[in-house]
């Protein structure tokens, strides 16, 4: 933040209707470390905000000064009693996310807004790296208790600068099974890999349309848990996609066998990074593993660019790690202004908690009582 500007101007955005109209534009690139991820800009927040927010729930604060937009806090209501504050899209979508700052003073500028009100906070996922955590104890010192704790992380592959080919990113049992898989892709047909870039939403359309189809063919249709069955996630990747699409940062990828899409991949290309936000196959070429050839593809494609990462996203699982074990770590931050509504959130938040672990050790105790009955029902081995 401008030492030189005093008085920065504060704006406040309530209706979900008007952010995209309304919502003063900043160029993420040169935030850095303060739009690190793609939750962090403008078509993300928009997207969120006209897909999951009712009239009223919304708070996005802009601090603006001579040179624009220095820092955002993209909120919505939540908890209907005591209410909290909490990022936008971080219920609905589970991503890391973070407020938007321009540079360290921008973000203390933000935080004496958020700071001087009474309402509770939740930042369910923010980057471990991020320099919020200190910031917020710093703002709030003396005026409320903030809590911090290990959040889930999101797995990824580093690229370095060494620009290795993408085999050598992998182990050698994965190489070998990926080699399979193209093979027996190949005894079906022809395959090709296509990775667009839609620049307007009349591109974006149609391939989002195709790829939601490829999702559904697959275990997450069977499963109900595509995006075909959520008609919010639907409504929200189809404007988020249009969106992005707009500033050049939406990528969508494809494996076809003979020209039929066995496998997508919904992703942004953003901040240096190559981020997956969906991923899907049709169960129908199952036997080729056309997923993860596509994945190997995109790992490729990242390279070629000279990106910095691979980024999965979501929570590690057990088939991301068969492609890496290099996680980021996130951090939930909440915070708890002294006053009524920051100590009844408090309260709460604690009875959950407690319920929660007598919940667990009661289950664990139970197991443990029946094990010893099942040993002992075991015969003997000769």
């Amino acid at each position: 933040m401008d030492q030189n500007v005093t008085s920065p101007v504060v704006r406040r955005f309530t209706l979900p209707g008007t952010l995209a109209s309304e919502l003063p534009r900043w160029d993420g690139r040169a935030f850095g470390a303060g739009a690190a991820t793609p939750m962090q800009t403008r078509p993300w927040i928009v997207a969120c905000g006209e897909t999951f927010v009712r009239d009223g729930d919304l708070r996005v604060t802009v601090v603006e000064d001579h040179s624009g937009v220095a820092a955002v806090a993209p909120l919505v209501f939540s908890s209907p009693f005591p209410p909290h504050l909490e990022l936008l899209g971080a219920r609905e979508l589970s991503e890391p996310s973070d407020f938007v700052f321009r540079d360290l003073g921008a973000l203390d500028a933000l935080l004496a807004v958020l700071s001087r009100e009474s309402t509770p906070l939740l930042l369910p996922r923010v980057p471990a790296n991020s320099p919020a955590p200190e910031a917020i104890r710093a703002s709030y010192r003396g005026r409320g208790l903030i809590v911090c704790r290990p959040g889930n992380t999101c797995p990824r592959i580093d690229l370095g600068t060494a620009r290795k080919p993408p085999d050598e990113l992998l182990s050698s049992r994965l190489r070998s099974d990926l080699r399979r898989a193209q093979r027996k892709a190949e005894a079906q047909g022809r395959v090709t890999y296509e990775v667009h870039a839609p620049r307007t939403a009349a591109e974006f359309l149609p391939l989002y349309e195709e790829a939601l189809r490829v999702e559904a063919a697959g275990w997450k249709g069977r499963g109900g848990s595509a995006v075909t069955t959520n008609e919010m996630q639907r409504a929200f990747f189809s404007r988020y996609g249009a969106l992005a699409s707009e500033e050049g940062t939406l990528r969508l990828a494809f494996l076809r066998l003979e020209g039929v899409p066995a496998a997508m991949q919904y992703a942004i290309q953003w901040n240096g990074a190559f981020w997956l936000l969906k991923v899907g196959y049709d169960e129908a070429f199952s036997r080729c593993s056309p997923g993860m050839l596509l994945m190997q593809h995109t790992l490729g494609y990242a390279v070629e660019q000279g990106l910095r990462s691979y980024e999965f996203l979501g929570s590690a699982e057990a088939w991301t790690q068969r492609w890496t074990t290099d996680e980021t770590s996130t951090t939930r931050i909440a915070v708890y202004p002294f006053g009524p509504e920051g100590m009844l959130s408090l309260g709460r938040d604690l009875l959950r908690s407690l319920r929660r672990k007598v919940t667990a050790r009661i289950a664990a105790r139970r197991r443990g009582t029946l094990i010893p009955e099942v040993a002992d029902a075991t015969p003997p081995s000769p």
